[in-house]
């Protein structure tokens, strides 16, 4: 069975607040929608939406590249089950070198199969995925806020709360993370990220300071990924990789034996689901996690980044991104209780929502 293009649609959707990533302010979330098709009328979308300060492709480039492999849309193999992705990866090899862009058709295809054999999926993907996923909720303001919005999420029920460290004095967030516990006691725990913030020093002296927080993990709170390893054992703390997978020469040693958690934005690690799917099994083979996150996705990708967290089992995902979308543009509450994602419900497979920001774009 093979698939063929069907359409291709550029969009603009506006943020509810710009978002500052890599240094740039970010109004709007702009990438593509495409679909594929089968000769019986079932139809996967897929979402290509490189973020700018994050991913090095453009959404000029993958167009660029779209058009020059069309051929290989017009009769992409497609795999009769999940355990059967490779003949998948194999063709779209063209596109591998833009994360979101393969990221896009793979996603496009899994839905496609999806819809054909009638499930989501994630039960295409998995025999016995999760149906109630529970998310990490998201906190990236300065520390003053801390406070408010950490007594916020955890009165929407999330148990896990990520906060976005090593933007301010340490001394002050570490004072605003012990405030943020005393506060709400026992009912969370945390993780933090610290987007290779630190030096192993500025580390040993932060992590010391908070040593009385019940913490998951941290992500990446080193300018060297390198030393992870040794903090992690000097501290007892789990350590996560997160940038380490997508960075332009990514330490292969370091990330097959890496002895931690795992964090997967599929859309930016060279090979998007390919990789990801592989980098899960090598972790879950060890008995660790890996964690499914959110590049701030529309609703139409994240939903798809949910079936993939509920077929890898993760203990939860980096999800919270939502709420920087309107309610309009965002799954329906209904999905959401105690700081948990109903899976089932919440796949989308459309773009009919977004048809105001959408314009159709002829390869």
């Amino acid at each position: 069975m093979t698939a063929r293009f069907e359409s291709l649609h550029e969009f603009r959707i506006p943020l509810r607040n710009e978002l500052v990533v890599g240094g740039r302010s970010v109004g709007e979330r702009e990438g593509l929608f495409i679909t594929m098709a089968t000769a019986d009328g079932a139809r996967g979308v897929g979402e290509i939406a490189p973020l700018p300060g994050f991913h090095k492709e453009t959404v000029a480039d993958c167009l660029q590249l779209l058009k020059a492999h069309q051929s290989v849309l017009n009769e992409l193999p497609l795999p009769a089950d999940g355990a059967a992705l490779s003949t998948l990866f194999e063709a779209l090899a063209p596109f591998a070198n833009l994360p979101s862009l393969h990221f896009g058709l793979s996603m496009a295809a899994v839905n496609l199969q999806a819809v054909r054999r009638g499930v989501q999926p994630a039960e295409w993907l998995d025999a016995a995925p999760l149906t109630r996923l529970l998310v990490n909720g998201l906190v990236m303001t300065p520390p003053a806020q801390w406070l408010t919005d950490g007594q916020r999420l955890a009165d929407e029920g999330f148990r896990v709360i990520k906060i976005k460290v090593g933007r301010a004095a340490a001394r002050d967030e570490a004072a605003a993370l012990l405030a943020l516990h005393a506060q709400l006691g026992d009912r969370v725990q945390f993780v933090l990220d610290g987007n290779r913030a630190w030096t192993p020093s500025e580390a040993d002296g932060f992590l010391s300071q908070i040593h009385s927080l019940p913490l998951l993990y941290c992500e990446e709170l080193l300018h060297k990924p390198a030393e992870l390893a040794a903090l992690q054992a000097r501290s007892g703390v789990a350590m996560a990789l997160d940038e380490t997978l997508f960075d332009a020469a990514p330490p292969a040693d370091l990330i097959s034996q890496w002895p931690s958690v795992l964090v997967l934005k599929l859309d930016r690690i060279q090979g998007s689901l390919a990789t990801g799917l592989q980098l899960a099994a090598a972790a879950r083979e060890r008995g660790q996690p890996a964690i499914v996150s959110s590049a701030f996705n529309t609703l139409v990708g994240w939903s798809f980044l949910v079936q993939v967290a509920a077929a890898l089992h993760g203990p939860h995902a980096g999800l919270d991104t939502q709420r920087c979308y309107s309610a309009a543009l965002t799954c329906d509450p209904a999905c959401w209780s105690e700081g948990a994602i109903d899976v089932p419900r919440s796949w989308i497979n459309d773009i009919i929502r977004f048809a105001p920001y959408c314009r159709e774009v002829v390869l």
